[in-house]
Parts: C-alpha cells; structure tokens; sequence
C-alpha cells in the first residue's frame, strides 16, 4: 500500500515515474512475483525488485523509458549476463507514468481562457489567480481547474501551490499587475521550470529595468515576451505560440522564441 500512496503523492507533486512490477521469475533470483519499485524523473527511488545488479539495471531502464516517454515496456533479464551468480531470469513489466503537471496563470482575460484548455489538452492542471470576482465562473470541477481572486499585489497566500506548480504564465491586465506578480515570483525561495509573461519587448525591458534598480535578477526560466513569434495576434493564435514554447522548453529543445536575453 505504501507504495501506491507514494503514487498519488508523486502524481499530486507533478513528478513523471515509472512503475516497475515483477511479473515473472525463473531460478534463484533475488526477485519475487509481484514485487514493485518506483523510479521518478528526479532519480527518486520506493519498493524493490530484489536489490543488487537486479535492481541496477532495472533502474537504468527505467531511466531510459522516462527520458523516451514510452507508455509500456515488457523486459526481462538474465541474471547472470548482468553478473548474479544467483542466475535464472526475472521479467519484469516497466509503466510509464506521466504525472498531472500544474501551471499557475495570473489572469483569466481572452489570453489566458484561450490558453487554458490548450494547457488541459497537453496534460497539466491550470489554477488561475485573477483579481476579478467575474473570472470564478471560469473554475472547471471536471478538469480540476481551479479559480483564485485575490489582489496580485500579494500572492504570499499561494506561494507554497505557485512553488510546487514550478511553472506560471502572467498576463493581468495591466502592467503593474504583471511587474507585482513577477517581482514577488522572483523573490520567492526557489527556482521555476518556466515563467512566460506576455507583452512587447519594449513593455518587457521596462519592467526588467524595475526589477533590477531593485537589486532583482532575471534568471533563465523567465520567457518574456512568451512564445514563438508565428505573426498571430488573436488569442487563440497568441495561446498557440505560447503552447509552443512550454512544449518546447519541456522537450529541453532550443528554440528560436522572442524573449529578450
């Protein structure tokens, strides 16, 4: 059981892992039938298959599956080609688990309901922070999205949700909103995979300019303008060329995207 609470837990916190099962032994192997163990994308490890080479080498699949997506694998090994002197085989079943990742979006205008069921779509699930009391009826209950008004001058009360989402998009209305919000993400205890904030590049060095008369860095997760220049102006288009970007961020893929820097 143990196990499968460490599942949800993983699942809750956004990691990807991967399930390991034995499914079937032959010989004096350490394994037994029905073992488990718990590999996650941060090299995180619960349970066993039997310790030792076994168990090595079952990890370093596990790895390989992780960085390669794969939905299923079946393998199995022959202790003794791994050196067990134990010898005999051990099949083991590897399933890939990709975790419901969150993002944070701080305003629930055009830009960001354009964007939010692409975000659903791609498998994360999406709180909006917006200072509007009109925007609660944006909440979805089926998707697990949910809806928090409150100013943006302070989003101390959510820190610990925007830090374990590790992944925000900013665009209020306005932009002192948006300068608020990414200075109080910046001065947060820890580092984000991705913080995009929309605007043009002139918008943009101006509030980088604020941020560092206030002695404030702006470290290499901050995408700003956000997304891949595609020419679109509409919000479905805009929501698109941001899509782009996180996937391509995501894939750790090198791409030709407008932030400045």
């Amino acid at each position: 059981m143990d196990i499968f609470r460490t599942c949800i837990e993983w699942q809750e916190q956004g990691k990807d892992f991967v399930l390991v099962t034995v499914t079937e032994t032959e010989g004096s192997g350490p394994g037994r039938r029905g073992f488990k163990l718990l590999v996650s994308e941060e090299g995180e490890l619960t349970g066993t298959v039997g310790g030792g080479a076994l168990e090595y080498n079952t990890v370093e699949k596990a790895k390989e599956i992780l960085a390669e997506r794969k939905v299923s694998e079946y393998h199995t090994f022959d202790l003794a080609e791994i050196g067990m002197s134990c010898g005999g085989r051990t099949g083991l079943f590897f399933e890939y688990r990709p975790s419901k990742k969150q993002f944070v979006l701080f305003g629930g205008g055009h830009i960001g309901r354009a964007i939010t069921p692409v975000l659903e779509s791609l498998g994360y699930q999406v709180t909006i922070f917006d200072s509007r009391e009109s925007v609660k009826e944006f909440a979805n209950p089926d998707t697990g999205r949910q809806v928090i008004i409150n100013p943006y001058g302070d989003i101390s009360p959510d820190k610990d949700r925007v830090l374990s989402a590790g992944r925000c998009l900013i665009f209020t209305h306005g932009h002192d909103g948006d300068f608020d919000v990414l200075r109080q993400l910046l001065r947060l205890p820890g580092d984000f995979t991705y913080i995009g904030m929309i605007g043009s590049k002139r918008k943009v060095k101006t509030l980088f300019d604020r941020l560092k008369k206030e002695d404030i860095e702006v470290p290499q997760y901050v995408y700003a303008p956000v997304g891949l220049n595609i020419c679109g102006n509409t919000p479905a288009e805009i929501a698109v060329a941001i899509a782009a970007e996180i996937i391509a961020v995501h894939n750790s893929v090198e791409i030709p995207g407008m932030r400045l820097g």
